[in-house]
């Protein structure tokens, strides 16, 4: 987090510290209405004039990976993957592959980028961001933003990019059918109540596992609610997806959003927020016939953006307890007190990603 341009510890991950009310910096996209990003516009030294910082362990960065893959956009804008959280935030060993860190030595911290574009910025250093490498400014670090803003372009460039996989089904912008995106003029509205109706509520309610670790692995009110609301949207979107391959006619970007929380509901939701010992719990998605069409949903997906889908990084959610734990640590000595996170050498057994890699992997 950033207090007025100065790196300092998550307020919130100390305990009963409510999320901050302080005014924080708006990052909201620096392109005027009524324009796009020009994607065919290049830095310097001809490397893309746009680039994406995101992290794989992050669904709503991974998402603008999707979009970005599915699109077929990694010619024209670069990206870098974190590897993973650091007591700074955000880190990228190697270094940034963009200007102006480009060519500087690793590692390079996020956090960096805020202080740059506004050397007194109060935030939230989050992914995934938009960068604009020619002014060195934070056109967006908004996800569903960021996703718009890509396949707007995308439809600007006036020729089709997507890989052939994706053509079929993504949908169309123009009357001919020739454009691809993933935000249809004529579907707008619709995408944007399908996200709030469905898929915005399910990672609201997923979040609330963070409380859940928050608050020394407690199931407060708060928590319990929240378990309810994931598997009750879990079995709307099963029944949803029962007559239907995406959650509109075609491919949108709100399946590219719901997706990538989906993958992570096996590799970690389940055993990491303790959803796993509710009495609504019948099963995993992916490696059983428990949700047979959230199932194939996503294993379809899957095959559309499986290079943007970092099964490595999933396991870094795993040390949020400890992130928490040291955080507290840190603020020891003003009075607040460590609730251990984990239970020392009782650590339960990770997922088996290997199982879940190869049920996706599994032919219709």
């Amino acid at each position: 987090t950033l207090r007025e341009g100065m790196i300092v510890p998550d307020p919130y991950f100390l305990k009963n510290t409510a999320k901050s009310n302080v005014e924080t910096t708006q990052f909201k996209s620096t392109i005027r209405p009524g324009r796009h990003l020009r994607l065919e516009e290049t830095a310097n030294d001809g490397s893309p004039r746009f680039h994406l910082f995101v992290a794989g362990s992050c669904p709503l960065a991974s998402s603008v990976a999707g979009a970005r893959l599915i699109l077929g956009l990694e010619h024209s804008i670069s990206m870098d993957v974190s590897d993973g959280q650091s007591g700074a935030g955000w880190v990228f060993l190697n270094g940034a592959t963009c200007s102006p860190w480009k060519d500087r030595e690793g590692p390079f911290w996020l956090y960096e980028a805020y202080q740059l574009a506004d050397p007194l910025c109060t935030a939230s250093v989050s992914v995934p961001l938009l960068w604009d490498t020619k002014t060195h400014k934070i056109v967006s670090n908004d996800c569903w933003e960021i996703s718009k803003l890509i396949s707007d372009a995308s439809s600007d460039l006036g020729f089709c990019s997507c890989p052939k996989n994706v053509l079929h089904v993504i949908s169309k912008q123009d009357r001919n059918n020739s454009i691809p995106t993933l935000f249809p003029d004529d579907l707008k509205q619709d995408i944007e109540q399908m996200l709030k109706s469905s898929v915005e509520p399910l990672l609201d309610a997923v979040e609330t596992g963070y409380e859940y670790l928050r608050n020394g692995k407690v199931e407060t009110p708060l928590v319990l609610k929240g378990r309810i609301k994931v598997f009750a949207m879990l079995d709307k979107l099963e029944e949803l997806l029962g007559n239907r391959s995406y959650l509109l006619d075609n491919l949108t970007g709100v399946d590219v959003r719901l997706a990538f929380c989906l993958l992570q509901f096996d590799a970690c939701y389940w055993d990491l927020f303790g959803l796993r010992s509710s009495e609504k719990y019948r099963g995993p998605i992916l490696t059983s016939d428990i949700y047979p069409n959230l199932k194939a949903y996503t294993r379809e997906m899957y095959q559309l953006m499986k290079p943007a889908v970092y099964f490595e990084s999933f396991r870094q959610l795993y040390r949020l307890g400890q992130a928490i734990e040291f955080t507290r640590d840190s603020y020891s000595c003003n009075g607040v007190t460590s609730n251990k996170i984990l239970n020392g050498d009782n650590e339960e057994q990770l997922p088996d990603l290997h199982k879940i890699v190869a049920a996706l992997e599994m032919p219709k």
